[in-house]
């Protein structure tokens, strides 16, 4: 869908039209998420009627902006921002619109990374909220497929052939456990007696966050097994090819990683943690022993089988 003469306003780029509505798509469509936080630059700039006004700053040519309210959340960026990409591949391919990607002045590593990735001939201009509202000819609003927990497989399965060049053909053995910081928000309390645990079934601990997303589509395509907290980093499940995927999870968050899992064919399993004084988590250790004591019993079965 292409919108004409649109103003993008305020930290996340939220489009105003020139009649004064605004779009929500930079809040994945939900009126919730936008009325979460103030926005008082935007409210300012729809009060003063200032979409009826002369652009200080104006960009001609269609335009698709990544930046919005979870740009910066690599679940939500990948495959919600990332996937909508195919929605600009197909038009090229049957119209002569060439539209921009309009980024951050200092996006995160891994979102250039992805651009470079999915959209390698793709141009880019920078943009900076401080610089204030952004007047575009054409915003280019792919329709994007799936529900807000949840991106379709049809999308998942176009970021994973844009990737296929960074995917591992190794055998898919490793255990991987996704290791978040043991102090503060979602940490794990008792993080020691859990890794004690793991370290029996052959997990690796790893930080996602520390690697490049070549190394993690690589490292993650040679996956069978992948465990960790609710967060980001289960992302990754998307590089390996139908998972095992254990997730601990406390009261926080929705159904993200199992609506994920349904996408890939993956099986997910969950661990319910308790909640503890500062936001970290306890889990019992023997929650997760059982599932993967069930898990190495059924896969050797099927090596015996030879399957």
């Amino acid at each position: 869908m292409v919108h004409r003469d649109v103003w993008l306003v305020g930290e996340h780029a939220t489009p105003v039209t020139s009649t004064g509505e605004i779009l929500l798509g930079p809040y994945r469509n939900l009126p919730w998420s936008y009325a979460a936080e103030p926005h008082p630059d935007v409210d300012d700039f729809i009060r003063r009627g200032d979409y009826g006004s002369q652009a200080e700053q104006a960009h001609d040519g269609p335009v698709f902006s990544t930046v919005g309210r979870f740009d910066r959340n690599y679940f939500h960026w990948l495959t919600e921002t990332c996937a909508q990409l195919e929605a600009l591949e197909a038009l090229r391919s049957v119209s002569s619109l060439e539209p921009e990607l309009l980024t951050r002045a200092s996006p995160l590593p891994f979102q250039q990374q992805s651009l470079n990735l999915f959209a390698p001939s793709a141009r880019t201009f920078a943009w900076n909220p401080a610089d204030g509202p952004l007047r575009v000819t054409e915003l280019i609003v792919p329709w994007q497929p799936g529900v807000p927990s949840g991106c379709s497989p049809r999308s998942l399965r176009w970021l994973q052939r844009a990737a296929d060049s960074e995917i591992s053909s190794t055998r898919r053995t490793r255990r991987l456990h996704i290791q978040r910081s043991v102090q503060g928000w979602r940490s794990i309390a008792n993080h020691a007696d859990l890794n004690a645990a793991l370290d029996k079934f052959g997990f690796e601990s790893i930080d996602p966050a520390s690697l490049t997303l070549r190394q993690q589509i690589r490292l993650f395509s040679e996956a069978n097994w992948i465990l960790g907290q609710h967060g980001a980093g289960l992302t990754n499940m998307i590089w390996a090819d139908r998972p095992q995927v254990i997730e601990i999870k406390g009261t926080y968050g929705a159904a993200e990683f199992v609506n994920l899992c349904a996408c890939v064919g993956a099986m997910h399993h969950g661990v319910a943690a308790s909640e503890q004084v500062e936001d970290s988590l306890y889990v019992h250790p023997k929650a997760a022993v059982d599932i993967l004591t069930r898990l190495s019993t059924a896969e050797r079965r099927q090596n015996q089988r030879g399957d």
